[in-house]
């Protein structure tokens, strides 16, 4: 009887061949015949590189280092850009050399790949006759929904340090020895794939050195670390935080929109994930999503839109908790000194809906039956994100949030001395409490 594990073995290899015979233009490193050169695997990490090009065809990883393997991240519809030759170095395959087809053997590898138990290192090394390509990750988001979490700079470039996850997997955590060169990071609804760029070397970086450790990243619950029952949260705790590149933002999923009445969901989930990396935190990312809505953004149940002509009644709620949370967070007032005037604002349309007087939050639609309009996709969608029943009107789901965001907004008028405020938005919340 064959065991699981060879099992799983054979089948690696044979996924392997099927991959490695697209590329016509692969042959062997000198002296070594078998494919299996190209492919790594741990109890953490299952790996096979290309034969031509700065990439992988297949990854998978175990943020438990328990060799459970999950599918493949890696979109393998796409064909790579070739160019590319390899060598192996050492006496193992843990570490495989790129170089540019014409390059002399004895020149600096344009991509060093370094494997480890729980880590992968990819070193770019400058040349002058040959500028690296970058080291690319193509995500299929059919296949996995593959995230990276991190933060952009003003030209729309990712910043290291940043998280990869990997829902059912775990992640990995990428850091790099220049912080200041930004990665590319694109995605793209219609192929359900995203695409992460490292770059190469350059003559201002001669050496790049992008490492990847794998992770999972979770609350440290007592008594959980040795209760494979918890397996699945240890490695998932993550999934709900997706960054769409595009946004610049937290959405539904990498490539899909960002939805402000799931901000609070969030929000609530990264107050207790511990650090994502060394100088980032997943409230960072909460922050990031704010600063875009702050500054004039739009997501969906936002008005300006056929299906939003009135904003859902948990937009603002949903916001302004988000909001709380980061400012809880800080280690100084700054953020919310210099945001609160766009946080009130949305407490203020939030008080504005209510126009009987009796303390709920309304909505333009009654959400009764009918309410919709013929057969079709309606002129304006019920009153908050469960999108699909007939919410309207005094929403009741809608409320609680508003009872708990009048109250968030009645701490953060007080720690920054507005004490009226603070008065105003806890009274509104009694209100509501009230009925």
């Amino acid at each position: 009887m064959i065991q699981r594990r060879d099992f799983l073995k054979t089948a690696a290899a044979a996924s392997a061949a099927a991959l490695i015979s697209r590329h016509a233009a692969f042959a062997a490193p000198s002296g070594s015949a078998d494919i299996n050169v190209l492919h790594f695997t741990s109890s953490s990490i299952d790996a096979l590189l290309s034969p031509t090009a700065p990439e992988f065809l297949s990854l998978n990883i175990d943020g438990l280092a328990k060799s459970r393997r999950g599918g493949n991240i890696i979109d393998t519809r796409h064909g790579d850009d070739g160019g590319y030759k390899i060598a192996v170095a050492g006496e193992s395959n843990q570490r495989i050399e790129h170089r540019v087809n014409g390059a002399a053997d004895d020149s600096p590898a344009s991509w060093v790949i370094e494997f480890a138990p729980n880590r992968i290192t990819l070193t770019s090394n400058w040349s002058g006759e040959f500028e690296p390509a970058p080291f690319v990750f193509h995500f299929g988001l059919d296949q996995v929904h593959s995230t990276v979490l991190g933060l952009f700079d003003e030209d729309g470039l990712l910043r290291c340090p940043a998280l990869l996850h990997f829902p059912g997997q775990g992640s990995m955590r990428l850091t790099s020895n220049a912080p200041e060169v930004g990665l590319t990071y694109t995605s793209s609804l219609p192929n359900q794939s995203a695409v992460l760029m490292l770059p190469g070397a350059s003559f201002a970086h001669q050496r790049l050195i992008y490492t990847l450790d794998v992770a999972a990243i979770h609350p440290d619950l007592p008594g959980i670390a040795d209760d494979p029952r918890f397996d699945a949260f240890r490695r998932n705790w993550l999934n709900t935080l997706q960054l769409s590149p595009s946004l610049q933002a937290l959405a539904n999923n990498t490539a899909s929109d960002t939805c402000a009445f799931c901000y609070y969901e969030y929000a609530d989930i990264a107050a207790l994930t511990p650090p994502l990396a060394d100088g980032l935190t997943a409230l960072d990312l909460v922050r990031q999503t704010l600063d875009r809505m702050l500054a004039g953004g739009y997501a969906y149940g936002m008005p300006a839109t056929p299906d939003h002509p009135a904003t859902a009644s948990d937009t603002f709620p949903s916001m302004i908790i988000a909001a709380a949370n980061v400012s809880s967070a800080a280690k100084d007032n700054a953020w919310l000194v210099a945001n609160y005037a766009g946080i009130r604002e949305w407490a203020e349309s939030m008080l504005a809906t209510d126009t009987s007087g009796d303390g709920l939050t309304k909505y333009a639609a009654s959400g009764n039956s009918g309410s919709w309009g013929p057969i079709g996709p309606p002129k304006i969608r019920p009153s908050n994100w469960w999108d699909t029943i007939g919410f309207g009107y005094e929403d009741a789901y809608a409320n609680a949030l508003a009872y708990r965001a009048y109250g968030n907004m009645a701490a953060m008028a007080k720690r920054l001395g507005k004490t009226a405020d603070a008065g105003r938005y806890q009274a509104a919340a009694e209100k509501i409490r009230a009925i």
